[in-house]
This record gives structure tokens, C-alpha cells and sequence, in this order.
């Protein structure tokens, strides 16, 4: 099929190019004059990916840390307000395998902007006392994860899936991890990872003609050091492919479930085929699960899938709530549309239309600088390239719904699926008496 020339258009004026500092350390930016802020987003190759047993929970705990102060800004008040009094916005998050930081700032306030990412990425405190306070806040996030049925089941099939690869590990850590958590650990920690050889900087938005210097400027003050290797053991799941997991939640006559499968992803075509297959499935109202799960027969409020790869292994998943009984109907109507799918029996223009809405996404993402850049980082820092807007949108032309089929027919069954429940223990064990239980 053929996408929107207006598409194509975009694509060739908003094109990324790579400057080099003086010391030979490379920024990718892709300008966009429409924007009033310049968004400069640092990613550091981190994460449960490189982990060690003993480490486990470390990347995110310095996120969280590097924030609560450094040698410039002795407060995360200080942080804030040096950013948003003058318009701009500074944050970080953690994933799987890298942790990112990014600020905002009106354009022609870069050095600003640089400055306190230098300070976050280098200069940070990691004193005891803010270390013990935040092992609070991050005991908080574990127990709302916990607490939050629907979020706990989205993420644990994705750990499940993801075993036996330490990536399974939530970055989170556990009790014992965050317990052992103190300054001179964070300190050594700190040291071996944030350096160059394991750090990517991404400039988006209206940047200025000082952009250049500022980005050489901040080159010179970051430190040379190994590039981080990823954690080389295994990780034994208890539970078999085909499993149905039961997380009690009390006599609640709603239920949560996330179902999920695994798949290799070897060529970029087919990362671009499953992407197509997740809008077609679960992404808007369009999906095929939103159209029969809650348009046709009111079976849930809403229902959405999303499909992440790590280090070529994707996941990809289907979350929603319904009531306990309407479940056996909730999965045999998501293994129909599978099953229709699989067969090749779809039809074309419904498949096309996935295509469309998925590239319009991707567009839409694009001409947004807070999007761009961290879609950006994250393409530079996990595979090493720079992501290739004009590229994408050329291989989705060619994305065939026969491919699309095979894929599903092959990864997307029944016999693979794990399936997270959370709900009255009661219920969901007569309805699925070989469950296995958290």
C-alpha cells in the first residue's frame, strides 16, 4: 500500500544529523523550527539487561537518587525550580536496559539545559540521608505496583515472558537489593557505568546556533570509561509456556488480565509487522479487541495491547478488565480474532488500515520533539543506530498481511500464551482449575 505523500513529505524536511564534538563524541539531533523549547535527552546503556545478581535494582535506585541532589543543586527542589522557573522541565525514568534523563528548556537556553544534565549524570550527591529516604519512596512505588491489580498483571507477564533473560527481573529490584542500597555502593556503582562509552545525547526541538558549542562543551566534562556488558546468567521461570497464573485480589467480582507471548524478532521487517499486528489488535478504537471485546458485546471498559522487544526478544501483550464470569467468553473471542488473523482470512482493507493508522503514529510522534527524542535515545542506545525516520515509513509500504499471518500463526497460539489473573481466587479457580498461584 501506499502512504499519504504529505507522510513521505515530512519524513524528507525532518531528517536527524549527527555532530561531532572535538573530542570525537557524537549528538544526534533533528531539528524542528515549529517548537519553542529544545529537548536535550541523555540515555545511559543501563538496566536489569546488565545487572548482576547482586545488583539487581541498582540502575533505578540511582535514577531516583541522582535527582535528590547534586553538587550544584543540593535538593530536587532546587533541580525543579532551576528548570521551571525559566519555562523548562527536567526528568528521568528507568527502563529494562537504560536509564534516561531529559530536560526542556525555550530554545536558546541550551546551556542551561546542559548544565544540569551534567549535574544529574555527574555531579550528583548520593548522600546516605537522601538514600534512605528515597529507598522509602522506592518501598512506595514496589507496594503501588502490588497494590494496583491491573498494573501488576501487565507487568508480570512480561517478566514471566522474558525468562530466562535477566531482563525478567523487574528494575524496581527486590527487599534484599533496596536494603543494601547505601552511599559508598551507589558511589562505585555510579562510577563504572556513567561514562561515555555508555552514553547517548539527543537534541530535538527548536535548537539554536549555540546548540553545537553547548553539546561540545558538555562532551569535554564527561568522563572515558568501559562500555557495560550484559549480565550473563539465567534466570529459571516456575511457570511452563501455556500457564494461567492466579494473583488473589479478594471477593471483587472484576477481574484483571493481561495475556502475553514471546517471539524472536530477527529483521527489521518483521519488528515493523508486529507493530502493524499490535495497532490491528489492540491500538485505538479501531482494534479489532476494542471493536468485538467492548463495541459489539460490552465485555470491558477498555482493552489495549502493546508490544516491547529487548535485545531481540519481543513480548508482546493484551491487558483488560472484565467481569470474573465473562472471562472463558473475554478469551475465546481474543483467540478467534488471533485465530482469524493466523488463517490469512482478514480482510485487506482492514489490514491497510492498521498499516495507516500505525504509520500516522509514528508521524505524529515525529513532529513532536519530546516524543522524537527519546524515541531517538532509545534506538541509539540499544541497538547502536540512528533510527531511520524516511526508512520506517518506506518498509511499512511493503508490510504484507501474509507475513503478518505467519507471524501470528507461528508465535501468537494458545499452547505459548501465558495468561496473568488477578481477582476473587474463589472465581477464577473454578473457572481455570490448573492455575498456578503467586
Amino acid at each position: 500500500m501506499k502512504l499519504p505523500a504529505s507522510f513521505k513529505e515530512f519524513a524528507r524536511c525532518r531528517s536527524t544529523q549527527v555532530i561531532e564534538a572535538s573530542n570525537g563524541a557524537r549528538c544526534v539531533v533533528c531539528p524542528n523550527d515549529g517548537s519553542p523549547f529544545a529537548y536535550i535527552f541523555a540515555a545511559v546503556r543501563t538496566g536489569v539487561r546488565y545487572e548482576d545478581r547482586g545488583e539487581w535494582g541498582a540502575s533505578h535506585f540511582l535514577e531516583h537518587v541522582a535527582m535528590r541532589g547534586t553538587e550544584k543543586f543540593p535538593a530536587l527542589h532546587d533541580l525543579s525550580r532551576c528548570a521551571e522557573g525559566i519555562g523548562g522541565q527536567i526528568s528521568a525514568y528507568s527502563t529494562r536496559d537504560l536509564t534516561a534523563y531529559w530536560v526542556r528548556v525555550p530554545s536558546g537556553l541550551e546551556a542551561l539545559g546542559f548544565e544540569l544534565l551534567q549535574q544529574v549524570l555527574f555531579k550528583p550527591l548520593l548522600t546516605q540521608q537522601s538514600i534512605d529516604s528515597e529507598r522509602e519512596i522506592i518501598i512506595h512505588e514496589r507496594q503501588r505496583e502490588l497494590a494496583d491489580y491491573g498494573i501488576f498483571v501487565s507487568h508480570a507477564v512480561e517478566s514471566l515472558l522474558l525468562a530466562p533473560n535477566p531482563m525478567s527481573r523487574p528494575p524496581v529490584g527486590d527487599d534484599a537489593g533496596l536494603a543494601k542500597m547505601d552511599s559508598a555502593y551507589l558511589r562505585a556503582f555510579h562510577q563504572r557505568i556513567y561514562n561515555r562509552s555508555n552514553l547517548v545525547i539527543i537534541g530535538c526541538g527548536n535548537l539554536s546556533d549555540d546548540f553545537s558549542k553547548c553539546a561540545d562543551d558538555f562532551w569535554q566534562s564527561v568522563p572515558y570509561g568501559s562500555l557495560i556488558k550484559p549480565a550473563n546468567f539465567l534466570i529459571e521461570s516456575e511457570y511452563p509456556d501455556g500457564s494461567v497464573i492466579l494473583k488473589p485480589s479478594g471477593p471483587e467480582e472484576q477481574a484483571f488480565v493481561s495475556m502475553g507471548w514471546r517471539f524472536p524478532v530477527l529483521t527489521h521487517k518483521d519488528l515493523r509487522t508486529w507493530r502493524v499486528i499490535n495497532t490491528l489488535l489492540g491500538a485505538g478504537y479501531s482494534s479489532l479487541f476494542n471493536l468485538e471485546l467492548r463495541e459489539k458485546n460490552s465485555l470491558t471498559y477498555t482493552c489495549r495491547t502493546a508490544i516491547n522487544v529487548y535485545d531481540g526478544m519481543g513480548v508482546f501483550k493484551l491487558y483488560l478488565s472484565a467481569h470474573v464470569k465473562e472471562l472463558p467468553k473475554v478469551i475465546s473471542i481474543v483467540e478467534n480474532i488471533i485465530a482469524n488473523l493466523a488463517s490469512d482470512s482478514l480482510e485487506e482493507n482492514i489490514f491497510n488500515e492498521a498499516v495507516m493508522r500505525h504509520a500516522a503514529g509514528v508521524v505524529s510522534r515525529w513532529s513532536n520533539p519530546s516524543e522524537t527524542a527519546p524515541l531517538l535515545g532509545h534506538s541509539l542506545s540499544r541497538d547502536g543506530v540512528v533510527f531511520d525516520f524516511a526508512g520506517y515509513l518506506n518498509g511499512l509500504e511493503k508490510v504484507s498481511k501474509a507475513r503478518a499471518a505467519e507471524l501470528a500463526s507461528k508465535w501468537l497460539n494458545p499452547v505459548d500464551r501465558l495468561v496473568c489473573l488477578s481477582g476473587s481466587a474463589e472465581e477464577l479457580k473454578t473457572l481455570f482449575p490448573n492455575t498456578y498461584q503467586f
